[in-house]
């Protein structure tokens, strides 16, 4: 593996400030980073949370952000799956 990764993503809604978040685990070789960030769908900036979250997991893994892979589409497609399933359940 080249690039670090995100290899468990789950999104969640926090009981307490009801807002959303995505928790994961990214891996490069050998190490782990568990991360989390919160995001309101509706008003995401994209392209900042994705260059956000890679310039973050890549400081935890001291590596250029370009080797690490979020897999942008799986993960805003889970992310927006989870939006839509939530706004669901609250009408």
């Amino acid at each position: 593996m080249l690039e670090a990764t995100i290899v468990k993503a789950v999104i969640v809604q926090d009981e307490k400030t009801f807002k959303t978040k995505l928790l994961g685990v990214a891996e490069y070789f050998d190490d782990c980073i568990n991360f989390q960030t919160e995001f309101d769908w509706e008003t995401l900036d994209l392209h900042g949370f994705l260059t956000d979250l890679r310039e973050k997991l890549a400081e935890g893994f001291d590596i250029p952000p370009n080797r690490v892979d979020l897999k942008d589409r799986q993960l805003l497609g889970k992310m927006e799956q989870y939006h839509k399933l939530y706004k669901e359940m609250q009408q």
